[in-house]
This record gives C-alpha cells, structure tokens and sequence, in this order.
C-alpha cells in the first residue's frame, strides 16, 4: 500500500494565489424577521431582499460594515442572555390522569375555635366571652 497524502495545496513563500469571486458572499444575509426588525431599530436599512427558489423565503441582504457586526454582536448577546433566561424557568409539569386517581384525597383541617386555643393557653373559660366563640 501507498503512503497517499490528502489533497493539499503547497503555496510556496511569497506566492499569491487569487481565490474566485464566488467563495465569498460580498453580503451578509439573514432570514430572521426579528434580526432585520432590531437593525433597522439601530438605523442599519438592508440592501436587497432575494426570495429562495424552493420555499419563497425572504433573504435579507446587507452590506458588510463594521456597524452592521456590532450591531449584530449585541442582537446575538440579547438572544443568548434571552435563552439562558428561559432555561431556568421551571415549566409545571403535566398532570398524569391515573396519578391524579391515585392520590390520596384532602384532609380537611378545621380551624380551631377561640375556646380551644383559649383552653390550650390555659386561660379560664369564664375570660372568653361569648362573641369569642363565633
């Protein structure tokens, strides 16, 4: 068997070589109707919007500025913060129906009367009056 080496590309020093045109979007592009909404909040318009040929998706293009990214850098710190926000609220989980039939009913505790608690203070039952016990 052969020693094969990946297909690489040794540039040798000083060389230059001129990548197409094509390999880099000169635009960046958002779909979220929520991130072209907060830019134009901080004044940044798009350029063009293209409509993808399978779904009809709106693509919101924009040119590449150093606003536009720091634009960016606090719309994805917003959502980031939104997100860890989210995880720790804690969702009520759903009541099972055959736990539910399970459970043991309520016991009702009755509320003490004033002459029980007077009683269990000691306190004669000649000093509680009438209107105490209702």
């Amino acid at each position: 068997m052969e020693n094969k080496k990946p297909n690489v590309v040794r540039i040798e020093k000083g060389e230059r070589r001129q990548l197409p045109n094509k390999a880099f979007d000169m635009e960046y592009q958002t779909e979220r109707y929520r991130e072209v909404q907060f830019l134009a909040s901080k004044g940044i318009q798009y350029t063009f919007v293209k409509k993808t040929r399978d779904y009809g998706i709106s693509q919101y293009k924009y040119e590449k500025t150093p606003a536009l990214f720091a634009a960016l850098v606090e719309f994805y710190s917003m959502l980031e913060a939104e997100k860890r926000v989210n995880e720790k609220k804690v969702v009520p989980m759903r009541k099972d129906k055959k736990a539910e039939n399970k459970a043991e009913p309520a016991v009702e505790v009755a509320a003490e009367s004033k002459v029980e608690t007077a009683a269990k203070q000691e306190i004669p039952a000649e000093a509680v009056t009438q209107d105490d016990t209702e």
